[in-house]
């Protein structure tokens, strides 16, 4: 069917309606919490907006010009700058929503302070349309580069929609270079408005889809990390640090250590702020590993008051290192007790380190031998005093007598 039997008024209207259905449909998933609750809020107004701007065009005739010209120009770069700002906050990304709404205002009042002078209409076409392309191909970008946990057709997806949206825009920008303003108005029964009216719709929903999985997807991986995680110290609950322990024997060669971290008189705490004294320190200290340790390294509650780090491309020397700063970060702070009592705590460590064994490591201790090592270094600790750190000695105890195997047996208990 040629394009030119399509009504341009009709699709303007059907499009207006995509946005806000989808607007609509984005806003149910504004009942999450955090930063998605933030980024489907913003995606809806974006929606909204995007249905906003088809429909000023839609009612240009019906409504004073100049309310429809303002509504549409407000409204479309609102559109680009509120999408910028739901992936911004999807990925986590520390964007200012007041910078941004800055830059918005600062946009109106030039596309204002045009309409005031009686700038000619394709000046504005291009200054308006070269802000939007922009800003969709910074969320483009976002989504390339920081969209890389999301599955790759899904990235793709949503990484397609949104460029659509950005090479419709840029359309206008060469249309109106090349003296072709009215083949581009919003009313105009051309070729290139109809297939330009066709695009938007298409990437209406199919950029808002891609979206509302990407938050899905997100929120399916939190719920997983969320159950690896221990609910009183945030770090890695016994079996997902086992879990890390069994990865770490597939890196064959990879340099490791293990650090074991206790409480000194923990009991004490407890029998004298009772339980919930003891698990404000406990807290205390989880907070103090999410803290010292890097992005690729793990850390774990080994049980009870001890917890296990497992640090990553990091020999003895790092280990003894990370060890002692954690040891004078615990005894030089304090914990506020539920009663409003400052408490102050001490911790022991021991730690060793290896290499997973493999090629051209034969010899090297597995790393079960290892975390015995640490295990038995930490309480030479305790028994040297406490509130230091060990390492392990050179003769390793009987691994298989002093700490539990990696087996799926015991990562079940």
């Amino acid at each position: 069917m040629p394009a030119r039997t399509l009504n341009s008024h009709t699709l303007l209207f059907s499009a207006s309606l995509l946005g806000f259905v989808t607007a609509a449909m984005t806003s149910s998933l504004a009942r999450a919490s955090g930063t998605v609750r933030q980024a489907a809020t913003a995606w809806s107004g974006a929606m909204c907006c995007m249905g906003i701007t088809l429909l000023s065009a839609y009612l240009r005739g019906s409504i004073p010009e100049h309310v429809a010209l303002t509504l549409l120009n407000a409204a479309a770069m609102a559109f680009a700058l509120l999408a910028l700002l739901a992936y911004a906050r999807l990925f986590s990304l520390r964007y200012s929503a007041g910078a941004i709404g800055m830059v918005y205002v600062a946009q109106l009042l030039g596309i204002f302070g045009f309409q005031l002078m009686g700038t000619p209409r394709e000046v504005v076409v291009l200054t308006l349309n070269s802000f939007i392309t922009a800003e969709l191909l910074w969320v483009a970008l976002l989504i390339v580069r920081h969209g890389r946990d999301t599955s790759a057709p899904l990235r793709w997806v949503a990484t397609t929609t949104i460029a659509c949206f950005a090479c419709l825009s840029t359309a206008r920008i060469v249309m109106t270079l090349l003296g072709d303003s009215p083949a581009i108005d919003p009313s105009a029964q051309s070729n290139v408005q109809i297939v330009t009216l066709l695009g938007t719709s298409v990437a209406i929903i199919g950029s808002t889809i891609a979206f509302v999985l990407m938050v899905h997807d997100r929120q399916y991986r939190e719920a997983l990390e969320s159950a690896r995680r221990d609910s009183l110290t945030g770090v890695l609950a016994r079996r997902a640090f086992f879990d890390e322990l069994a990865a770490l024997e597939r890196q064959p060669g990879l340099a490791f250590s293990l650090v074991m971290v206790d409480i000194d008189h923990f009991k004490a705490i407890n029998d004298r702020y009772g339980h919930l004294g003891g698990d404000a320190v406990l807290a205390h200290v989880g907070g103090l590993l999410h803290d010292t340790t890097r992005s690729q390294d793990a850390a774990g509650r080994y049980g009870g008051e001890e917890f296990c780090v497992l640090l990553r491309r990091c020999g003895e020397d790092e280990a003894a290192g990370f060890a002692s700063r954690l040891i004078e970060m615990a005894a030089g702070a304090t914990v506020r007790m539920p009663d409003g009592r400052e408490v102050a705590f001490t911790v022991s460590a021991g730690y060793a380190g290896g290499h997973v064994a493999g090629a051209g490591t034969a010899d090297a201790p597995s790393v079960r031998e290892v975390l015995a090592r640490a295990d038995n270094a930490l309480y030479e600790a305790k028994r040297a005093g406490r509130n230091r750190a060990m390492g392990a000695r050179g003769d390793a105890p009987d691994a298989s007598n002093s700490v539990l195997t990696l087996s799926r047996d015991v990562m079940a208990v």
